[in-house]
């Protein structure tokens, strides 16, 4: 038996929502329309105890709907059985919880794959050595934990009894894990235009790699689709966010609902804002933005000022799986932690609506994969890039050689083209202009310094008065760009001119090493001028 055929009798034994309300449907048509009303009651009675188990507004659209129409009923006596149906939703209550004894919500526990539905009410599922358990309620120190109730949980939740299936399937069938991420790269194909088919991989693996965030990774690439409206971002970033680890869509940056939310959940989020960075500063959210993209990142809050030292400033850890959708491009410093995906103008139309729902199913073979290794070290790798692109994509080349190393050289293909755009970016950049004027100044270098009104002069030759850069600009980027201070023989300011560091910066830059690198020469002259003293190394 193959996969698809275990995955049809997966989907066989699954009872969802739309299943049961046609089944309430059904027995109500099955009461004669003709019952007389003293006896209705009694036959209603089974109905009426199916309606408390859902919410109040589905149960009162079938009693106003369905059964007041059948049976030709005035409003007050709907409004009665609505009571009914209510004292029966309140015993339901009543017999699940304990007599004396206090419950607390929660979302996380030790071994949890994830919170789940079962009979209709939320529940842990919990990985036990090798064996997953349903449980409504667990115990830890003497309390008692049970899940958030379902109105308060702000993600669709999968069905146990599934997860379960899926699991067994996935020990059972050696290509499961190559399978799924074979299936999700199709769906994403099926909804999106993308630049590249390593893109559609990329993403893939994204989403496989949310299924392990907080037990095995430090840090997480933000994603970020950046184009003109109308594009595909925002049916991308759903498709994308509905199946990822306790996807959430949200269109505001409110930093307390972002913190708390975090703090409950640690959801994978996905901000669907045209603006995002300018609605970050305006929501004083930018630090949780910022931080998203690492664990054990906290970012402070003060809440209680009367409080005093100490006792008037929270911490909130922040780190999750992030998708941004913006119209406008990201502070820069953001977008060093994020992998920027343009979205290409699409000719396609795309048939098939993103719905939540519909992806429930492939939630579930996901949390079956999240189970199969929970517990367990995924494979090790070096980093696929230097600086800070390396630390957010090494988890994504972890989740590759654990599914489909095949995939490793398109990863890398894909790396290069992040790197040579970053570096094509770059070059337009006012510290790249510096770089360029120190190359064409080494063959005026005088002791090994050049003077930061030397530099300023020739970054601005050319330009218009309006869009000359001050001494002072030029002097803070160079001192960002770690050049040692120093002042000239009249006391200018000044900087210690640094061939290896110029040369490493022209080809982080992007600035072709054989235009640009100072010569050998030029480093022996360098390399023999006496250290400036400590007396002439001065502030801009």
């Amino acid at each position: 038996m193959n996969i698809e055929e275990l995955i049809d009798i997966v989907k066989e034994k699954t009872d969802n929502a739309e299943t049961a309300h046609e089944l309430i449907s059904y027995k109500i048509k099955q009461i004669p329309s003709d019952t007389i009303k003293i006896e209705l009651p009694q036959k209603l009675e089974p109905i009426l105890i199916e309606l408390s188990k859902m919410d109040k507004v589905k149960s009162d659209a079938f009693l106003n709907y369905e059964i007041k129409p059948r049976f030709g009923l005035k409003k007050y006596e709907i409004n009665g059985y609505s009571k009914i149906v209510d004292n029966f939703r309140k015993k339901e209550s009543n017999s699940d919880r304990k007599t004396n004894i206090k419950t607390f919500p929660i979302a996380n526990l030790e071994g949890l794959v994830d919170l789940v539905v079962q009979d209709g009410k939320p529940a842990f599922l919990i990985k036990e050595g090798n064996n997953l358990s349903v449980k409504f309620e667990v115990e830890i120190d003497g309390k008692i934990f049970v899940p958030p109730a379902k109105e308060k949980i702000p993600f669709m939740l999968p069905n146990a009894e599934n997860v379960i299936n899926f699991y067994e399937i996935s020990k059972q069938v050696p290509d499961y894990d190559l399978n799924l991420f074979k299936d999700l790269f199709d769906y994403l194909k099926n909804v999106s235009e993308l630049p590249s088919e390593a893109y559609y991989e990329f993403i893939a693996f994204w989403i496989m790699h949310t299924y392990f965030i907080f037990e095995n990774f430090q840090y997480s690439p933000i994603i970020c689709f950046f184009a003109l409206p109308e594009r595909g971002k925002s049916r991308t970033g759903k498709a994308i966010i509905y199946l990822s680890y306790r996807g959430i869509r949200v269109e505001s940056l409110r930093e307390a609902y972002i913190v708390r939310i975090t703090e409950s959940f640690g959801p994978s989020i996905f901000f669907d804002i045209r603006d995002a960075w300018k609605k970050a500063l305006f929501n004083n959210s930018e630090d949780i933005l910022l931080n998203r993209f690492e664990k054990d990142t906290k970012v402070p809050r003060v809440n209680n000022p009367d409080r005093g030292p100490f006792n008037d400033i929270d911490y909130y850890k922040v780190f999750g799986a992030t998708i941004i959708a913006t119209n406008v491009a990201l502070d820069k410093i953001l977008e060093t932690r994020a992998v920027i995906i343009n979205m290409p103008q699409s000719e396609k139309r795309f048939e098939t609506d993103v719905k939540e729902i519909d992806l429930l199913p492939f939630k579930e073979r996901l949390l079956a994969f999240r189970t199969k290794y929970m517990g367990e070290a995924l494979p090790e790798v070096l980093k696929p890039a230097d600086g800070r692109l390396g630390d957010i994509l090494k988890p994504i080349l972890q989740v590759i050689m654990l599914v489909n190393p095949e995939s490793k050289n398109i990863f890398f293909g894909l790396i290069n083209e992040i790197q040579n755009r970053k570096k094509l970016e770059n070059l337009d950049s006012i510290e790249a202009q510096i770089i360029k004027v120190l190359i064409n100044l080494e063959d005026k270098l005088f002791y090994g310094k050049r003077s930061v009104k030397e530099i300023t002069d020739a970054v601005n030759e050319g330009r218009t008065e309006k869009y000359c850069i001050s001494s002072n600009s030029i002097g803070k980027h160079l001192s960002a760009m770690s050049f040692d201070k120093a002042r000239t023989s009249n006391g200018a300011s000044a900087i210690i001119y640094d061939i290896n560091k110029i040369n490493k910066l022209a080809d982080r830059y992007g600035i072709l090493s054989s235009e640009t690198s100072v010569s050998s020469e030029t480093m022996a002259d360098v390399t023999e001028v006496s250290e400036v003293s400590d007396d002439s190394m001065m502030l801009f």
